[in-house]
C-alpha cells in the first residue's frame, strides 16, 4: 500500500487559460486520458474549486507530490502553480512553485517544515501526535518524535515554544 502525500495546489492565471486548465484537471479527476504524465505518482484529485483567477486543487498522490504533471501544466499554460504538500509516514513536507516548466522546491522533515512555515498546522499536527501517545507521556517523549531528522536543530527558544505549545495542547485535550 502506498503512503499518501497530501497536495494543496493553487493555480493562478487569466480566466481563459484557467478555463482550459480546469477542463484538463476535471478530465484527470474523472480518469480520462489527458496526455499528461501523471505516473509516478498517481494523483487522486478530490476537489477542484474556482475563485476568479485562482483554481484550488486538493487530493493525495502516491508517495511524492505530482511534480511531473504540475511542471508539465506550467510549461503548456501561462500559469503560476504552488503546491504545498506533506507526507507524515515518510517524514517530509514542503512546497513547490512551478512556472514555465521550471520547478522550485523547498522541503524539510514533516514537523520541522510546519514549525518554521505554518505554525497553526504545526499545532494541529502536535495535537494529533499527543492524542496517539500515552497520557503519561511528557514533552521529552514528544520531542524525540518531533525532531527526527531535522536539518536545522532548533535553538532553545524554538524548543521552549514547542514545549509551551505542547503543554497548552495537552491541557486543552485532556481537561
Amino acid at each position: 500500500m502506498a503512503n499518501l502525500c497530501n497536495n494543496f495546489v493553487t493555480i493562478r492565471g487569466d480566466r481563459a487559460t484557467l478555463d482550459s486548465v480546469a477542463i484538463l484537471l476535471q478530465a484527470h479527476k474523472e480518469r480520462r486520458d489527458t496526455g499528461l504524465r501523471c505516473e509516478p505518482p498517481i494523483w487522486e484529485i478530490d476537489s477542484i474549486e474556482r475563485d476568479g483567477n485562482i483554481i484550488m486543487v486538493h487530493g493525495p498522490s502516491k508517495w511524492v507530490p505530482p511534480h511531473k504533471m504540475l511542471n508539465e501544466i506550467s510549461s503548456k499554460y501561462d500559469v503560476s502553480i504552488r503546491n504545498e504538500y506533506d507526507e507524515i509516514g515518510m517524514n517530509f513536507a514542503g512546497h513547490t512553485y512551478y512556472e514555465r516548466g521550471y520547478e522550485f522546491d523547498f522541503n524539510l522533515q514533516f514537523y520541522e517544515y510546519f514549525f518554521f512555515n505554518n505554525i497553526d498546522e504545526f499545532q494541529a499536527q502536535l495535537e494529533i501526535l499527543i492524542m496517539t501517545m500515552k497520557p503519561e507521556s511528557t514533552f521529552d517523549d514528544v520531542k524525540e518524535i518531533l525532531l527526527i531528522g531535522w536539518e536545522n536543530t532548533p535553538d532553545s527558544s524554538a524548543l521552549q515554544t514547542m514545549e509551551q505549545m505542547y503543554n497548552r495542547s495537552k491541557q486543552n485535550l485532556f481537561q
